[in-house]
């Protein structure tokens, strides 16, 4: 797959060149980009992050492990 880059806004990607920004809103500091692609999409949106309310990577990343497993032993009707 071959890739291209994108700068929005101070950001720089690099996306699949089949792949175009198809939305788009906000700055720096609050906003929403759009991607698609045949058979793909890809929304990011960014807000401030108030620091009272801030978790920690791994509490993030194992919270969104334990969604996955739910949801596919909830697929696959089978304990993982």
């Amino acid at each position: 797959m071959k890739f291209r880059e994108l700068s929005w806004n101070g950001f720089l990607l690099e996306i699949p060149e089949d792949m175009r920004l198809t939305a788009e809103s906000g700055n720096l500091n609050s906003g929403y980009l759009k991607f698609e692609m045949e058979g793909f999409l890809v929304e990011v949106r960014w807000d401030p992050l108030d620091p009272r309310k801030a978790k920690s990577l791994a509490l993030i990343a194992d919270s969104f492990v334990k969604n996955i497993k739910k949801t596919l032993e909830k697929t696959s009707k089978k304990r993982i």
